[in-house]
């Protein structure tokens, strides 16, 4: 029996399903998991300025999709400030848990300290 009933996996920088530490943990402890990446418009801002960055970032979010659509589910691709979207997608869809992998860059962990909060306020697993 899975720990977890529906769980939110986000994707940040790691942008695949092999050896995704995350992903596979969400996937062996849960009944379903929702696949999402979030264009946070903290950081949108700083990508306008490459657009090979962003033409970059949209082919690899393709390539997921596409990977994600052969395994019968697809990548949910939001736009907003990341700790917003995960608490909109937490109570429209009665999320029990939340996963992502490290990301050490200052500004990751800001953000990810703001969606701790909001998991541990709402008592979901993070």
């Amino acid at each position: 029996m899975s720990k977890y009933k529906k769980t939110l996996f986000i994707f940040r920088r790691d942008l695949r399903l092999e050896d995704n530490t995350g992903l596979i943990y969400a996937l062996k402890n849960s009944n379903e998991v929702i696949p999402c990446f979030i264009l946070d418009i903290d950081i949108l801002g700083n990508l306008k300025k490459s657009r090979l960055r962003i033409k970059f970032l949209n082919e690899s979010l393709k390539d997921l999709n596409e990977q994600l659509i052969k395994r019968k589910t697809n990548l949910r691709i939001f736009r907003g400030r990341s700790e917003e979207i995960i608490e909109k997608i937490i109570l429209e869809n009665k999320i029990d848990g939340v996963f992502l992998n490290g990301d050490y860059t200052k500004f990751a962990q800001l953000k990810e300290n703001k969606i701790k909060k909001i998991c541990n306020q709402k008592k979901y697993r993070f």
